[in-house]
Parts: structure tokens; C-alpha cells; sequence
């Protein structure tokens, strides 16, 4: 289960992979897999379009669970959404780079505020 949470990372953020499989509960290899599954099949494209609020999307520029095409998907699919890719950054760029994550997300608040 632990190499499945390596790919959470990019191939610069090793010493944040290791902080994070010290500090979380990792689930059982069982309920991991459950969740993964509902994922794959959840399909929610149809009311992206339907999201008339405002939208910030934070996308790590190297994240091999959500690849980058997702996120702008998503940006091209939610009317006025915002999308910053945080270069180098995984899957967890609230994790591996807090201060430029809370920057981008202070930045959108105050712009929708």
C-alpha cells in the first residue's frame, strides 16, 4: 500500500512522500481499493457545466493520479473557473507546497470576495 502512496508524489518531493506515509493511518489494502473503484466508476461530467459559483482549481504540474489534462478539463468545463498549476508539484500540492498553495488560494478568495 505504501508504493501505491508514492505516486501521491513527484520524483522531487520524497522527503514530503515520506513525512506523509509516517504521519497518515494508511487504510487497508481492502477499503483502499473499494474507494478506488467507486472512483473509476463515478462519472460527474454532466454537471460540471451546472457549477455557477466561483471555481479555483490548484493542479501539480507532475501529478500521475490526476494528470494535468484533468484539471483543464475541468477548468474548460466550469464557466469562469480558475486553474493554477503548481510546477513540479504531485497530487498533494497542499501538502508539498503549503505557502504557494495558501498564496493561490488567499489570491482567489480575496479576488471573489
Amino acid at each position: 500500500m505504501i508504493g501505491c502512496y508514492s505516486t501521491f508524489f513527484s520524483g522531487t518531493e520524497t522527503a514530503a512522500a515520506a513525512r506523509f506515509i509516517k504521519e497518515q493511518r494508511l487504510p487497508d489494502k481492502k477499503t483502499a481499493i473499494g474507494v478506488l473503484d467507486e472512483l473509476a466508476a463515478l462519472d460527474l461530467k454532466d454537471t460540471l457545466q451546472k457549477i455557477n459559483i466561483p471555481t479555483l482549481i490548484v493542479h501539480g504540474e507532475k501529478d500521475d493520479v490526476c494528470p494535468l489534462g484533468a484539471g483543464r478539463f475541468l477548468h474548460d468545463n466550469i464557466k469562469g473557473s480558475r486553474l493554477s498549476v503548481i510546477e513540479g508539484a504531485g497530487h498533494m500540492p497542499f501538502y508539498t507546497r503549503p505557502e504557494e498553495f495558501n498564496r493561490i488560494l488567499e489570491g482567489f478568495l480575496s479576488d471573489a470576495g
